[in-house]
């Protein structure tokens, strides 16, 4: 059984897996998760409830009990495995078909849902997909610190043969003795050196120590992270900060940094001060997307129309998607006649017709993004930008 952790983000090879044919009937169950507290009792409760709702809409769609049972019994065997409850992230996904089970811990609040169909549902996955994952390298004189982080999540990781303060660089054992004897009272905020005024070090020699330290530390840093190629966040005074963006390889690095002794600061602290740096990052495909769309929708490459929207995602023509957070539009689309029937509630055979938007989509290589409703570029629930 597969499994993601908070910083194993849901790739295109995840999609790809659940969106490849397989037998029906298909069972996705998401749910919001706690990780720890009182409240994380309640994981395997909601939990419980949901596998009964999907056996029941496998029975009102004539699934007798011993296939439920088959396709289900993986789901079912999580009651008993305590260990996996007691590392839970903020949501949870399950997915069941006949021969296939997975399941993914995901870094963002799920919405309670249980859908039963065709294919598996794979919209609600979106934002492990799009918020991405990044690092902060919280680095003083005394301490250096590597994390990697989501939006919701952070992690310490560690980064071998690497200094993990200046003293260690310079093989100085006496070096913090001999620096606070030399300058008593003049500590400024960073792991306690000294430094002259706040501006950083005025000795010329401690530059240069200074400068061999980062450049060892991003040599590990480069090792670690090249073939990832996520932004980075450097945490420290503003000096040290300007010294590390002078030495550094590393081609992603994050033009604004978070000020200040990051000594003082937990990795929630520093996720909390990294959040708003980075959320413009990551927001920018959404952002260029709305605007393709506002720029299109007047020249037949964009539209809102939900035919449209399905009769274009099955002819690869949409480049990228918005689909909005919690909505769905349960029926059917009958490619060969290129007919769409939309109802109110879901009906035997029906499907979720965003979610088969963002199938095509993602299948044919588009972009889909999951955003708030007053987000959306129209009053529809899907908006969708063609290539042509």
């Amino acid at each position: 059984m597969a499994q993601t952790s908070a910083f194993d983000p849901v790739t295109q090879d995840d999609i790809r897996d659940l969106l490849a044919p397989r037998s029906a009937p298909a069972v996705s169950i998401y749910q919001p998760s706690h990780r720890a507290g009182p409240e994380a009792e309640q994981n395997i409760l909601r939990y419980k409830n949901l596998l009964s709702d999907a056996e029941a809409k496998l029975s009102q769609q004539g699934v007798g009990n011993s296939e439920t049972g088959g396709i289900l019994r993986p789901a079912r065997a999580l009651l008993d495995r305590s260990e996996f409850w007691r590392h839970q992230l903020d949501g949870l996904a399950v997915f069941a078909a006949p021969e296939f089970f997975r399941v993914l811990k995901l870094p963002h609040e799920a919405e309670e849902l249980v859908v039963v169909g065709e294919t598996l549902h794979v919209t609600p996955l979106l934002p492990a997909m799009t918020q991405g994952h990044f690092y902060i390298l919280a680095v003083s004189m005394d301490s250096l610190r590597l994390m990697r982080a989501t939006p919701h999540s952070i992690e310490e990781v560690d980064i071998t043969d690497v200094p993990r303060s200046l003293a260690e660089a310079t093989r100085y054992d006496d070096y913090q003795k001999k620096n606070l004897q030399r300058h008593p009272t003049s500590r400024a905020g960073v792991g306690g050196r000294t430094m002259q005024h706040g501006h950083g070090p005025g000795d010329e020699d401690l530059k240069e120590e200074i400068k061999r330290y980062f450049q060892a530390a991003d040599a590990g840093v480069c090792r670690m992270l090249t073939t990832d190629g996520a932004p980075l966040v450097v945490a420290a005074v503003d000096y040290l900060i300007t010294m590390y963006r002078h030495v550094t390889d590393y081609r992603n690095v994050v033009n604004k940094g978070i000020e200040g002794n990051p000594d003082q600061l937990s990795p929630r602290q520093l996720l909390e001060r990294a959040r708003p740096i980075v959320d413009p990052i990551f927001r920018e495909p959404l952002l260029k997307a709305k605007d393709k769309y506002g720029r299109g929708e007047g020249v037949g490459l964009a539209s809102c129309a939900l035919l449209d929207v399905v009769r274009g995602a099955h002819a690869g023509r949409v480049e990228s998607l918005m689909v909005a957070k919690g909505e769905r539009r349960w029926g059917a689309y009958v490619a060969d006649a290129d007919a769409l029937e939309v109802h109110d509630d879901p009906s035997p055979g029906d499907g979720d017709l965003l979610d088969l938007a963002t199938r095509q989509t993602l299948l044919h290589g588009g972009s889909v993004y999951l955003v708030e409703r007053d987000e959306m570029p129209c009053a529809e629930p899907i908006a969708a930008v063609f290539r042509y």
